[in-house]
């Protein structure tokens, strides 16, 4: 019996040992088979990670905010532009080929000598590249770079590149402004300056409907307000901005997404009315978020009314910048062969109260106005 008792204490210990070493080779083998596949997992993220790095890079290279930067990029090393001096952005097609030149030596004339001029169409292309202008084309590539016309075969198939000029409005100075520029002008083509925009010392407005205007210098965002009187009209102008704060780029591209999934972008000055409402659709938001560094903020200077003017009506002597619209393209040619011709704000003062009180204006510049147009030249 006491044989049979130490065999079995034996034996159990035996097992207990065998037991234990079986559990240690068991963990030590899902040990090893985790860090094995800990391994596989390791390099296969490494590999999806080169993956999506390859893909942003193609993504980059493919779509249009990439081309656009290395457009301005090669413009800005061509050029010698100055991060600290402020550079001008416009856009224009055929319509604006034989007045590109002139418009761009007046800009130059007030001290905007910095310029981007993004070429909608083959005539546009055509007048920068002869004259000598810094343009891009609308695939972002710079014009100077090759005596290819824009609308090549690749550009027809690649429709990855947008035709929507509104992009280019808020896209090129988005990107100069993440570039390191300091102040960035956006003015449309048929924007006359008299003067210099940043010599006017004049208060701003000082409000538009709730939106504080700020002083200048406070603000990301310097504009004038639509239609002349803000009591009639919510909207501000995009024909001409001035962004002059990095700080305002991610409201830009939050613009740029809304405006992507926009239905209604054929419609005209849409894009203004989607930009104004999405200012105050903001400063509502500012006005209830407790942490406001979640929000994308805009911060407005609204430019005095009596020296920014986008009515004819509305030019008066001391009018240091017109956008010339409200008007059919017959009266912009017109008015503009006078201000190529150097007629200043009083005179073109004076051809307005003419056009008025000859009855042939009705409110709008066109139609047989046009006809009195014609005796003024």
């Amino acid at each position: 019996v006491s044989m049979r008792v130490l065999w079995c204490s034996i034996f159990k210990a035996s097992f207990r040992r065998v037991a234990f070493f079986a559990t240690i080779c068991q963990i030590l083998q899902n040990f090893m088979v985790s860090q094995i596949w800990s391994i596989v997992f390791l390099l296969t993220s490494i590999n999806i990670a080169s993956m999506r790095v390859q893909e942003a890079w193609i993504q980059e290279e493919v779509l249009p905010e990439g081309v656009f930067r290395k457009g301005l990029e090669w413009l800005a090393v061509n050029n010698g532009f100055q991060t600290e001096e402020p550079i001008l952005v416009s856009l224009g097609d055929g319509v604006y080929s034989e007045a590109v030149v002139p418009w761009s030596k007046r800009a130059k004339h007030v001290g905007l000598h910095q310029q981007v001029i993004v070429a909608c169409d083959d005539a546009m292309v055509s007048a920068v590249q002869k004259n000598g202008i810094s343009a891009l084309r609308m695939d972002g590539t710079p014009v100077a770079k090759s005596s290819t016309t824009m609308l090549t075969s690749n550009f027809q198939q690649n429709m990855t590149i947008p035709a929507d000029t509104t992009v280019i409005k808020f896209l090129v100075p988005a990107l100069l402004l993440e570039a390191g520029f300091e102040k960035v002008v956006f003015a449309d083509m048929d924007v006359y300056f008299w003067r210099s925009p940043f010599g006017i010392k004049a208060t701003p407005e000082t409000s538009m409907n709730g939106i504080p205007s700020l002083p200048r210098e406070e603000a990301s965002l310097v504009a004038m307000r639509n239609g002349g009187r803000i009591d009639l009209n919510e909207e501000i102008n995009i024909g001409f901005l001035i962004f002059q704060n990095r700080s305002i780029v991610p409201f830009l591209r939050e613009f740029l997404q809304l405006w992507s999934l926009d239905e209604h972008k054929t419609q005209r000055v849409h894009d203004q009315v989607v930009f104004s409402n999405l200012i105050h659709q903001r400063e509502k938001e500012m006005k209830h978020v407790v942490d406001k560094t979640i929000m994308n903020d805009i911060k407005i200077s609204l430019l005095p009314a009596d020296y920014f003017v986008d009515m004819a009506q509305a030019v008066q002597p001391k009018t240091a910048v017109w956008h010339v619209t409200w008007m059919d393209d017959d009266c912009k040619v017109f008015f503009f062969k006078k201000l190529f011709g150097g007629a200043g704000p009083e005179a073109i003062q004076l051809v307005v109260h003419e056009l008025v009180q000859s009855g042939n204006h009705t409110g709008g510049w066109h139609g047989k106005m046009l006809d009195r147009c014609t005796e003024l030249k």
